[in-house]
Parts: C-alpha cells; structure tokens; sequence
C-alpha cells in the first residue's frame, strides 16, 4: 500500500461591514492564499478564491421570524469560471432555521437544503447537496460551541 503525502499551509482573510441600512452587510473574502508541497512528483496547488456579496436579515413584525437573504459573486483565480451563489435561511424563535441555497456554473451541483438547530451555545448543522451525473449526494454535519 502505497501512502502519499503533501504539507502546507493556507490562509483566509475576510471583512464584514454592517451598512448604514438596518439589516444589509456586505462581505469580501479571499480563501486559500498559500502554497503546498509536491504530492508525490505532481504540484498541489490550493484552489485560491475570491468571495463577495451582500445579506440583508429581516425580522418578520409581530412573530418570532427572522429571514435572511444572501447572494455572492465567486471567482477561483486560475480559471476563467464565476458563479453566482445564493442563499436564504429562516429562523424560528432563535431556535430552528431552514435553508435553501443554489450555486450556478457548475455542471455537477446547484440546488441544496439545511437544517440547523440552535440550543443555549451549541448549534448543530445539516446540508443537503445532491449531485448529478451519477456522483451521489453530500450529507454535512457540523457542531459549533460558542464560548
């Protein structure tokens, strides 16, 4: 059995800034700025990307819902292809939030579905991401602590 192994390091940076608008932020993000070792005789080469695009959260009057809307325009810095990635969630009550999203430009995957749950400092996430072409479904779980 053959093992095959590539270090490196990756970095992320990002600005939020909450406009003047109740409710409407704007976010820039520019992912995996770093480098990579050989992975066996072949160069890896992190798929460094740039994100933006703005939200606006909305609470409902006289209930206990809150909507978001999202949208963003992504762009990999060594290909030619940008997407347009959208997104919606809404939260009952601080305590379930469903969500919907879609993704353009890719050939394999577009619509996806969530689910979150909210609990004093703990959040527990599920995604929904099926594929086409025969290449399955994704199923996502995270975990997430606040202190």
């Amino acid at each position: 059995m053959f093992t095959d192994e590539a270090t490196g390091y990756g970095f992320d940076f990002g600005l939020n800034h909450k406009t003047q608008l109740q409710g409407l932020t704007l976010s820039i993000v520019i992912k995996n700025i770093g480098s990579m070792n050989s992975l066996r005789n072949v160069e890896t080469k992190l798929p460094a990307e740039f994100r933006v695009g703005p939200s606006y959260v909305v609470s409902i009057e006289d209930s206990d819902f809150e909507l978001t809307i999202a949208t963003e325009l992504q762009k990999y810095f060594d290909t030619d292809d940008i997407h347009l990635n959208f997104g919606t969630e809404i939260i009952y009550n601080k305590l379930i939030a469903l969500r919907g999203g879609y993704q353009s430009g890719y050939e394999s995957k577009d619509f996806s579905a969530g689910v979150g749950l909210f609990w004093g400092n703990l959040k527990f996430d599920y995604a929904f991401l099926p594929f086409s072409f025969g290449l399955g479904n994704a199923n996502l779980f995270s975990l997430q602590f606040k202190f």
